[in-house]
């Protein structure tokens, strides 16, 4: 059976509560995800990052479990846009929340059509 080769993560403390990541032989995205965590671009994740991280991923796989998503525990700018569809206001997004922002979308996107046509229509005078 032929071995797979997985990412390393050198894992050796560098101070008190951090840990060096090692990016020898991640692939973009896993790389692009370590980095994410790396709030501060230290090129290290600290207990504090990892803590974080971990706290995001259980409540976004808690949500999808019961069929929400969790937003609150995002990072700001995706937390604010999402809860303009949150319309219980409870900091998550049920599936029926998600299919009245879709459709909400596809009314717009067929009023700015009808916009443009219009305005189009009004240049040609």
């Amino acid at each position: 059976m032929e071995e797979t080769s997985r990412p390393s993560a050198s894992m050796t403390p560098a101070k008190s509560n951090v840990f060096r990541y090692s990016t020898a032989g991640w692939d973009g995205e896993l790389l692009d995800i370590a980095q994410q965590i790396d709030t501060d671009n230290s090129g290290s994740l600290d207990s504090h990052e990892l803590a974080i991280a971990l706290k995001q991923y259980s409540a976004l796989k808690g949500g999808v479990e019961k069929g929400d998503i969790v937003y609150t525990t995002l990072p700001p700018e995706i937390a604010n846009v999402l809860k303009e569809f949150d319309y219980e206001n409870n900091g998550k997004l049920s599936i029926v929340e998600l299919v009245r922002a879709a459709e909400l979308s596809r009314q717009m996107t067929k009023t700015n059509k009808n916009y443009r046509k219009i305005v189009l229509a009004l240049a040609s005078l």
